[in-house]
């Protein structure tokens, strides 16, 4: 039987039987915390960091101790310091990447933490920053392989000299670029990067010098010749791909969409819709699958100023927490499982999204509860792909209206436990 059936098979024939006993829902741990990242500010005269700030309750963020002054910028007279962050879904570890001026080493930071200290950061080199403007890693992201992609600005000496794009093996240190060429002959400032589900694509946001960018995408490790896509209107701070929804999302810096969300079709390029946030310069963003929203951060001249939220699809915004520094970047690391839709008929499509579990690993879809009652169904078993990530997509069989489903996934986290994640009701109409 098809993947895409068997949830919508199994639902139907072991909800509407009764045949299932109730049992104890097995115990949750969804309280993940975000990092955010952020550089020196020297007209606030802050030092950056990276800083633990939790997704729901507001409240002051805990800083990680033990970082060095490449991290923090302490001594700096400019903008230098922690420029982006992402958590390795398979071990925990913390990839951050530094942007400084001129002259700066620019390298991809390895760190493992004990609790909230530094125990250890190994430090890969990108190359030096040769640019008048300063530069830098610009985003990060997870490629098959345990390998990192790393988008870069401004290098012109060392192992990524005059390149946008490098592929970083965490295994050996080596460090090799991505050749790309333009058919349009730009060569404009690389703003932001994500890579495509199936880890063979990435998509790039580049500065064209007028508060608008364009969009590109190009095979990794390949490279050649860059597809042109949408030309957006703002500068684009940071790109994140969107699973549960099927959108390419971009966050906007400066020009007329500046703190707004803009929303891409993964497959054409194509903008699609921007939502207001009420928000000015926003500067990273990452999913929050679980709460079916994102978390942002806003720079230190946005409005509000150097701050981490949680922002809804809808573009309302709730504030969390204020960093120190010019906030540069953010990610949440737990697992989750993301329904979409939430409300769903007969002949339509429901993806269940299970994401931030250790790659390569298996994960447990179940129902556990039904019209209120609890219960315990074991759906269905799943991979998880190079992101610790898992889309089942099923099409909902008729005879379900009126029955209202939660669905939980349980998987195992970096920390090395069998983790439960959120509870992601469903209503069949």
């Amino acid at each position: 039987m098809p993947l895409q059936n068997c949830l919508a098979t199994l639902i139907l024939t072991q909800i509407l039987s009764h045949g299932i006993l109730a049992v104890a829902v097995l115990a949750q741990d969804t309280k993940g915390w975000s990092l955010v990242s952020s550089f020196r500010d020297p007209v606030l005269d802050e030092d950056g960091g990276l800083w633990f700030v939790h997704p729901i309750t507001p409240g002051a963020p805990i800083p990680v101790t033990g970082l060095g002054d490449d991290l923090t910028g302490a001594g700096s007279s400019d903008r230098e310091g922690a420029n982006c962050v992402l958590v390795d879904r398979g071990d925990g570890a913390l990839l951050v990447g530094e942007a400084g001026p001129s002259g700066t080493r620019i390298d991809l930071h390895v760190i493992y933490l004990s609790g909230t200290a530094v125990l250890s950061d190994t430090l890969i080199k990108l190359g030096t920053e040769t640019s008048p403007f300063g530069g830098g890693i610009t985003q990060i992201a997870l490629l098959p392989a345990g390998r990192v992609l790393a988008g870069v600005f401004g290098i012109g000496l060392g192992p990524l000299k005059d390149q946008l794009l490098g592929v970083v093996d965490r295994s050996d240190g080596s460090v090799v670029g991505v050749p790309v060429s333009f058919p349009n002959g730009a060569t404009p400032a690389l703003n932001a990067l994500c890579i495509s589900a199936d880890g063979a694509t990435a998509w790039f946001a580049m500065d064209n010098g007028d508060f608008t960018s364009t969009l590109y995408s190009v095979p990794v490790p390949a490279g050649g010749t860059a597809n042109v896509h949408d030309t957006l209107p703002v500068l684009v701070s940071s790109l994140i791909l969107d699973r549960s929804r099927g959108l390419l999302c971009a966050s906007g810096l400066e020009g007329t969409q500046s703190g707004n969300i803009l929303e891409i079709d993964p497959e054409s390029g194509v903008l699609l819709d921007i939502v207001t946030t009420g928000m000015t310069r926003l500067n990273g963003m990452c999913n929050d699958y679980a709460r079916h929203r994102s978390m942002t951060v806003t720079s230190s001249l946005g409005s509000p100023s150097r701050t981490v939220s949680a922002v809804e699809w809808d573009g309302s915004s709730t504030s969390l927490a204020v960093v120190s520094g010019s906030a540069s970047g953010v990610d949440l690391s737990a697992l989750a499982l993301a329904a979409n839709p939430t409300q769903v008929h007969a002949g339509e499509t429901l993806s269940l999204l299970a994401d931030g579990g250790v790659p390569s690993t298996t994960s447990l879809l179940a129902a556990v509860s039904v019209n209120g009652t609890p219960v315990f169904l074991a759906l269905a078993l799943g991979a998880l792909d190079f992101e610790g990530a898992w889309n089942l997509l099923a099409t909902v069989p008729p005879g379900l209206s009126g029955t209202s489903v939660t669905f939980q996934s349980f998987g195992f986290f970096h920390s090395g436990k069998a983790l439960g994640t959120n509870l992601a009701p469903v209503i069949f109409q």
